[in-house]
């Protein structure tokens, strides 16, 4: 039963841009598909003092972006009977903002699960007996600071000069205009450290990380805490991507790598020494995958096209058969160092890291889907 009724009210069809420009204050943002579901957990929060209160009656798990969370002091999610671990927490990185609460409720009344969520640093409440814990939760002043999961993206490159900054910083800021949750890019102190050239700001070489935008900031790696993936200042992110030159450290370092990362992109051209090494890179992969089972971490190639097109050059079938597995993206050759354009490879390449699919001439954006980039990228 419904106690009160002061909140905001919105559907799947409403516009949550618009929303979000009507409110200045900091929201608490319910989302289920349940409208009997929205009542309860609305009027748990009104009962407790809690104001401006959105509800949003749509499918989490089926949002087009993160606009109806952005800039949310807490977001209360119902997953209704979906239990797969994974893919809330995917999702949860995709759409909520490391720096807003989130409280996901369900009618899923396993112990288990809610661990399993609670070690991932999501709070799982069960919607039918635990509900009016919500509010506690929301005013608990440290619940924003749990370690809660952040996907970690690692741009490899298998050689000097394939260009790996540059396609790193490229889906960096194209996954940056794409999405407002916070963003990080890692330099690695293996490679040229060259970041601030590529972005055309002085960046700190003391290792602290500068804010380049409302939600992204760069740091450089020093030499001193190189390789460093678990750090409490990534916390506050929800994707980091680190830029390694990985061809001289492949024994001693992916393993890691693959371990800490959800994604790896291995930068490549179409040298054929450039493959060779590429091709030991994906061998060792392949072992390390083989004898962790456990490990999900995907690997994708990118092919960047670094110079103009020479004699020796190999051809994309060429490159697919030596190395055993296709080419994710193909990143063609300019002169001019401009940001993706929406269309190119690298933006909807961008797009599919996000889970997105975006009209090439228009780049409307559709119904995002994690389950949808799951299946693309691993192709």
């Amino acid at each position: 039963m419904k106690l009160f009724s002061e909140s905001n009210k919105n559907n799947e069809g409403n516009s949550a841009g618009q929303q979000q420009k009507n409110s200045t204050d900091q929201q608490i943002i319910v989302i289920s598909p349940r409208k009997n579901v929205l009542s309860e957990i609305t009027s748990q929060l009104l009962m407790h003092g809690l104001k401006n209160i959105s509800e949003h009656q749509a499918d989490f798990f089926m949002l087009k972006d993160d606009s109806i969370t952005h800039g949310a002091l807490a977001v209360v999610v119902d997953v209704v009977n979906v239990t797969d671990d994974t893919l809330i927490t995917e999702t949860a990185m995709l759409l909520v903002s490391a720096t807003s609460k989130q409280i996901f409720v369900g009618s899923n009344d396993s112990i288990a699960f809610a661990q399993k969520l609670k070690q991932l640093g999501i709070i799982y409440i069960h919607v039918e007996s635990q509900l009016a814990q919500i509010a506690d939760y929301i005013q608990e002043p440290n619940l924003p600071q749990t370690a809660r999961a952040m996907m970690k993206i690692s741009i490899l490159g298998c050689k000097g000069g394939v260009g790996t900054t540059t396609i790193a910083y490229d889906l960096f800021r194209t996954v940056g205009a794409l999405s407002s949750i916070p963003m990080l890019l890692v330099q690695g102190a293996s490679g040229s450290s060259d970041l601030d050239l590529q972005m055309g700001t002085t960046l700190p070489r003391d290792g602290s990380m500068l804010k380049i935008t409302q939600n992204l900031s760069a740091r450089i790696e020093t030499p001193d805490n190189e390789w460093s993936y678990e750090e409490l200042q990534f916390n506050q992110y929800n994707l980091v991507f680190f830029d390694h030159s990985i061809y001289p450290h492949i024994h001693e370092r992916l393993e890691m790598v693959i371990a800490q990362s959800h994604t790896i992109i291995l930068v490549i051209s179409r040298e054929l020494s450039t493959l060779r090494i590429a091709k030991s890179i994906l061998d060792e992969y392949n072992r390390i995958v083989i004898t962790n089972p456990g490990w999900k971490t995907r690997m994708l190639l990118c092919l960047n096209e670094n110079h103009l097109r020479r004699t020796e050059d190999l051809n994309n079938d060429d490159i697919r058969e030596y190395l055993g597995c296709s080419l994710t993206c193909v990143n063609p050759y300019s002169i001019k160092r401009e940001k993706p354009a929406a269309g190119s490879p690298l933006y909807q390449f961008a797009a599919d890291l996000l889970g997105k699919s975006v009209e090439h001439e228009h780049t409307r954006k559709r119904a995002f889907s994690l389950s949808t980039m799951l299946r693309r990228v691993s192709r």
